[in-house]
């Protein structure tokens, strides 16, 4: 595996873990600053449970 490889593995995985242990309202004022579709793609990165989560949370804000 390359280098550059195996440091955008390493850094998914970190940022997957952290993305993991934040609250939805703390995801929330993060993802508040970022394009849709990197949110999107964020959000696809997550644990079943937590994106069922933010959906939910999403709706009952709109």
């Amino acid at each position: 595996m390359r280098d550059e490889t195996k440091l955008r593995v390493t850094a998914e995985v970190a940022l997957n873990e952290v993305i993991s242990e934040l609250s939805v309202n703390d995801l929330s004022k993060i993802m508040s600053d970022f394009a849709e579709e990197d949110i999107v793609y964020a959000i696809s990165m997550l644990p079943r449970a937590k994106k069922e989560e933010i959906i939910s949370e999403l709706k009952d804000n709109q």
